[in-house]
């Protein structure tokens, strides 16, 4: 979802996740976002963490490492890993 939910200009945070991570960046730490989304959605992925404004607050600055992998390579290590998890957490909750 986190990989289509913005495309269609849906927003995927979390609440209060930008007071979160700037209470953090003004006690010295600086960011680096991690993403498993493929080279080709790294302007979207740009955007996507530009565009999260929470009470006048965004997002802290930071650089963005992403997968070197085409998009589909992405997508299906990112199935891969949610049938991996749903199978070891199934007994707690299950995906589908």
């Amino acid at each position: 979802m986190g990989h289509i939910i913005p495309l269609v200009g849906g927003d995927w945070s979390h609440d209060g996740i930008a007071e979160f991570f700037n209470a953090i960046q003004e006690n010295g730490y600086q960011f680096i976002y991690l993403s498993a989304r493929a080279i080709g959605q790294s302007q979207i992925t740009r955007n996507m963490l530009n565009k999260v404004k929470q009470s006048d607050r965004k997002l802290p600055d930071g650089p963005l490492l992403i997968s070197p992998d085409t998009l589909m390579t992405a997508l299906h290590r990112f199935v891969l890993v949610i049938l991996f998890f749903n199978g070891l957490f199934s007994i707690y909750w299950n995906f589908f």
